[in-house]
C-alpha cells in the first residue's frame, strides 16, 4: 500500500511538472505572438522612407485628440518646388530631401508634438492649441525657419526648398476630415500669396473653389526649378571636365620604353634614320654623284 501511494504521488508530481511546462510554453508562445503583432502594427503605422508616423497613425492621433476634448491645432506642411527637384535631380535626391526635411521637422517641433508624413511631400503637425492666431503663426514660422535651411544634396550642392503651411484650430465636435480640409484651404492661401504660413479664418469659406485650388505655377516653384537646372548643369559640366582631363592625360602620356635588345637597337638607329630623312639629295646632287 505504501509503495502504491508513493507511486501515485510521484505520478502526480510528474503530471504537475509536465502541465506547468506546457502552460509556460503556451505563455511564451503567446508572448512571442504578441510581440510580432505589435511589431507588425508599428510597421503598418510608420512611413517606410522617413520613419515618421504615416497617414493611418495620423488619423488615429486626430481621433484620440478629438475624443479628449482638449483644444489642439493642426498644421499641414507642403514642400514648394519638390516636383522640380525630382524632375531635374532625380528621385533619389528627392527621397533624400524628404528624409532630411522630416528629421528637421521632428527636431524643430519638439517633444509632445505629433509629426507625421501624410503622402508625397505633405506632412502633418498636431500640437496643443496656441493662445491665438498670432501666436500660432509665430510658432509655425519658427518651425519653418528651422526646416528651410539649405540641403546638401547631389554631391554637396546646396538645394533650397521652401514650405507652405496651413494652420487650423480644432473646433469642439469637429470631424477630422473637416479639420484637415480647413488646414488645406489655409495652406493653399499660403502658397498662392507666398505667405509661408497662413492660419485659417472664416473668410476662406467664401472664397470660390477655383481660387482655393493650388496654382499651377508659383514663383517659388519657378525659383526652385531654375536652381535645380543650374545644379544639374553644373554637375554635367564638372563630369565633362573630368572626362576631358582624363582623355588629355591619356593622349599626352608617353609610350612605354622597352628594355629588350631589339628596342635598344631601334633607339640606337633612330638618329641615323632621322638624319637621312632630314637631308634628301636634290636631282643635281644625284647626277653629280
Amino acid at each position: 500500500m505504501m509503495a502504491a501511494g508513493q507511486a501515485l504521488a510521484f505520478a502526480g508530481m510528474v503530471s504537475a511538472a509536465v502541465g506547468g511546462g506546457v502552460l509556460a510554453g503556451i505563455a511564451l508562445g503567446r508572448s512571442g505572438m504578441r510581440h510580432e503583432l505589435d511589431a507588425a502594427l508599428s510597421e503598418a503605422r510608420t512611413d517606410a522612407l522617413t520613419g515618421l508616423p504615416n497617414r493611418t497613425a495620423a488619423y488615429r492621433e486626430l481621433d484620440a485628440r478629438a475624443a479628449s476634448a482638449e483644444p489642439y491645432m493642426v498644421a499641414l506642411f507642403d514642400l514648394d518646388g519638390f516636383k522640380a527637384l525630382n524632375d531635374h535631380l532625380g528621385h533619389e535626391a528627392g527621397d533624400e530631401a524628404l528624409v532630411i526635411f522630416a528629421g528637421r521637422l521632428r527636431e524643430a517641433a519638439g517633444a509632445g508634438v505629433f509629426v507625421a508624413r501624410l503622402h508625397g511631400d505633405e506632412f502633418l503637425l498636431v500640437a496643443d492649441a496656441a493662445a491665438d492666431a498670432e501666436a500660432a503663426d509665430k510658432q509655425l514660422r519658427e518651425v519653418c525657419q528651422a526646416t528651410c535651411e539649405p540641403m546638401a544634396l547631389d554631391d554637396h550642392f546646396p538645394v533650397y526648398l521652401w514650405v507652405s503651411v496651413g494652420v487650423a484650430v480644432a473646433a469642439v465636435g469637429e470631424s477630422t476630415g473637416r479639420l484637415l480640409h480647413r488646414a488645406d484651404m489655409a495652406m493653399y492661401r499660403a502658397k498662392r500669396n507666398e505667405l509661408g504660413v497662413a492660419v485659417y479664418d472664416e473668410d476662406l469659406d467664401g472664397v470660390p473653389l477655383a481660387v482655393r485650388q493650388r496654382p499651377r505655377l508659383r514663383l517659388r516653384d519657378a525659383r526652385t526649378a531654375v536652381h535645380a537646372r543650374s545644379v544639374a548643369a553644373r554637375r554635367r559640366h564638372r563630369l565633362a571636365t573630368v572626362h576631358a582631363r582624363r582623355s588629355l592625360v591619356r593622349r599626352c602620356r608617353p609610350a612605354a620604353v622597352g628594355t629588350g635588345p631589339t628596342a635598344v637597337a631601334a633607339r640606337a638607329a633612330a638618329p641615323h634614320r632621322l638624319a637621312a630623312t632630314a637631308h634628301r639629295a636634290t636631282p643635281a646632287e644625284a647626277v653629280a654623284a
